[in-house]
């Protein structure tokens, strides 16, 4: 029997020669190396995941024209100064190290299914992990086309909604305008019968007044004929406008030659007045132009006498000069 090795008690699952494996996956075949087992696992999880991958993954093209938004709105901006302190140089502080409490160990390592094994140990976890991802991924893509399919066809069928709307209110319009149109034809026609009614009695009326006023007319006109009431109408124009006109006529032609005559020799008057005072104007001019004439020949001659007499007076200086010289 072995002896027991002097080590601490610890956790069973933290022991290094205990190897943590997955427990959803399969279980080893003792008659395979388990480096040929991790590689045909990898070999499998590969050709799967990239079967996975071409089923997924397609190109798609987006419009993202109607999405873009011109940004209008301008946030608020204030100007404001700031003056930096000056530089103070800071004393660089000297490295602090603790001191070593623990006690060093160390550890041989003979085999090495004593360590970690990350392909044997953690690459399966992470294959679940990156399954569980990609089918979460998948089901996303997957959720996100269904709600686009959703949304396309809740526009068809709102499109639809507005067009069946649009062609229920041009019906309706039209039911209206028909039913409008009946209601006017109707008033209508009620209007031209009873216009009908009227002018049927109307035309009953004048008719049967017509015929029995017809009988009634010449006797009336007899009577009114024997009792002296009609005239000559010609006679009657000439007595009541024409001899007035002709009377007023000769009466107003009489006054105004009359008037004529009067105002001829007004005017007459008038015009020996007007040529008798425009003589006596001109006789004046006449009379100033010839005093004003006088008046400038007597101011040339004292002009020409006085230059005479200055150039007598200095032609005798001259002479005295010269003789004095």
């Amino acid at each position: 029997m072995k002896q027991r090795e002097d080590r601490d008690a610890l956790y069973l699952m933290w022991d290094k020669r205990v190897i943590r494996g997955n427990t959803y996956s399969s279980v080893l075949n003792k008659s395979e190396p388990t480096m040929q087992t991790t590689i045909k696992r990898i070999q499998n999880t590969k050709v799967v995941t990239e079967k996975k991958e071409d089923e997924t993954i397609h190109n798609e093209e987006t419009q993202t024209d109607p999405n873009v938004e011109e940004l209008t709105d301008k946030p608020p901006r204030h100007l404001k100064e700031t003056q930096t302190e000056f530089i103070i140089e800071k004393v660089v502080p000297r490295l602090y190290m603790k001191e070593k409490t623990g006690i060093d160990e160390e550890t041989q390592v003979w085999d090495d299914g004593e360590l970690f094994n990350f392909e044997y140990e953690a690459e399966p976890i992470l294959q679940v992990l990156v399954r569980k991802t990609l089918d979460l991924s998948r089901m996303e893509v997957l959720q996100e086309e269904e709600l686009r399919e959703m949304k396309e066809k809740q526009e068809h069928y709102q499109k639809l909604k507005q067009m069946e709307m649009a062609e229920q209110d041009r019906l309706e319009k039209k039911e209206q305008q028909l039913y409008n149109e009946n209601i006017k034809l109707k008033q209508q026609f009620h209007n031209q019968k009873q216009r009908d009614i009227k002018t049927h009695e109307k035309l009953v009326s004048r008719a049967s007044a017509k015929k029995y006023l017809s009988k009634c007319v010449n006797l009336a006109l007899q009577q009114l004929e024997l009792s002296g009431y009609f005239r000559d109408p010609v006679e009657i124009q000439l007595i009541s406008e024409y001899l007035p006109w002709i009377y007023q006529d000769v009466t107003t032609e009489l006054l105004s030659s009359n008037h004529i005559f009067v105002e001829y020799n007004s005017m007459l008057d008038n015009i020996d007045d007007d040529i008798s005072r425009r003589q006596q104007i001109l006789d004046e001019r006449e009379r100033q132009r010839i005093a004003k004439e006088e008046a400038d020949k007597q101011r040339r001659e004292r002009r020409k006498i006085r230059l005479e007499k200055e150039r007598r007076q200095k032609l005798r200086e001259t002479v005295q000069e010269q003789l004095v010289t």
